[in-house]
């Protein structure tokens, strides 16, 4: 790989190493890559005079002009690259020459001088070193702005601030609705934001994030409360018109949600108690058995004719009644006080005259 190097740019270099071995008896100037420097310069004014100066940077003329004794001035620059870049200050009567150079680049790091020349003297100032570096954005703060006492009318404007770094510097802002939650990424960057606390989006954890070309760095969330006042839509007419608290939401949502389950529980009872009278009526139209001079005999009756007195009576010579073959109803027994006539008979004892079992009046 080869490089190239022009003459001037070698002849730059070389004068910027030669004098560096100097620089602690010179001024010395830092500044940082996009930002801006000031390069002090200052003289004597002389009343009626005029006053030819000069900018010199490693030597080679960088900018030249006149001043006259009513702080008036003709301002020539010549290097293209400083167009625009440089700015003096407007009334030269205070002898006052500094330069100011803006949107600083590596290509500036050099030795400047300032000189000045009347009719009776010449002026030269010390050489000033400037230093450009690359320099990683701090960490940013966020400070607020009008949020105390925050009303529906208020709004809370959000700053991010950065100490150093070389520019350009990006914003970007983020938002969490809660410490759990993932942060969104807010289509703002610009370094302030204005938040509404009265929406859902105005309140929350918020914090920005800057970079420039060489680093990245985030500030600390802070939060922006909801109103008390101003929760909701809801929530403030209930409390224009009844003068309560801000609890009241949740009361409401416990009596909506009561409400739904009590209503949800009446549709599964209603149905359960649909199911039981269908099987009942299924069971009602079993097939019904009557033991009638030791032979089974069917009958159209139903269970609850079974437990009518009137029914035995009618068929005394009955000794007892099966639904189905599966469920064995005995006679009423002769003492009312026991009602108790209802059992489930077994495999051994189905279809079994009625004197072999006996019930305990």
């Amino acid at each position: 790989m080869t490089i190239k190097i022009s003459r001037k740019q070698l002849t730059t270099w070389l004068y910027i190493v030669t004098v560096s071995a100097s620089q602690a008896q010179q001024n010395k100037v830092n500044g940082s890559v996009g930002r801006s420097a000031l390069l002090p310069c200052s003289f004597s004014f002389i009343n009626g005079q005029y006053i030819n100066f000069s900018w010199l940077k490693n030597n080679s003329l960088l900018i030249k002009g006149t001043v006259i004794n009513n702080g008036n001035s003709e301002v020539n620059i010549e290097d293209e690259t400083y167009r625009n870049r440089i700015q003096l200050p407007e009334n030269f009567s205070s002898g006052n020459l500094s330069l100011r150079i803006t949107h600083l680049g590596l290509k500036d790091l050099g030795m400047y001088r300032c000189e000045a020349h009347s009719k009776n003297q010449s002026i030269r100032s010390e050489e000033t070193f400037l230093t450009v570096t690359r320099d990683n954005v701090s960490k940013p703060i966020v400070r607020i702005f009008q949020a105390q006492n925050i009303t529906e009318q208020s709004t809370v404007v959000l700053k991010c601030e950065v100490a150093s770094g070389s520019l350009p510097i990006n914003f970007m802002w983020h938002r969490k609705a809660s410490k759990a939650e993932k942060a969104k990424k807010i289509k703002h960057y610009d370094q302030t934001l204005v938040l509404n606390p009265r929406v859902k989006e105005g309140n929350g954890l918020f914090f920005c994030k800057v970079s420039n070309n060489f680093s990245t760095e985030k500030s600390s969330p802070v939060e922006i409360p909801v109103p008390g006042s101003i929760t909701s839509s809801v929530e403030t007419t209930l409390s224009t018109s009844n003068n309560t608290s801000a609890t009241r939401i949740p009361w409401l949502v416990i009596t909506s949600t009561s409400a739904v389950i009590l209503f949800i529980v009446c549709i599964i009872l209603t149905i359960v108690r649909m199911v039981k009278k269908r099987m009942k009526e299924k069971q009602q139209s079993s097939s019904i058995f009557l033991l009638r001079d030791q032979r089974n005999i069917a009958v159209q009756t139903n269970e609850e004719d079974l437990e009518s007195r009137d029914f035995w009576k009618e068929n005394n010579d009955v000794t007892y009644a099966t639904i189905d073959h599966t469920r064995r109803l005995s006679r009423p027994p002769v003492n009312p006080r026991n009602t108790t006539r209802q059992f489930t008979e077994t495999a051994s004892m189905m279809h079994q005259p009625y004197t072999n079992f006996h019930i305990t009046y």
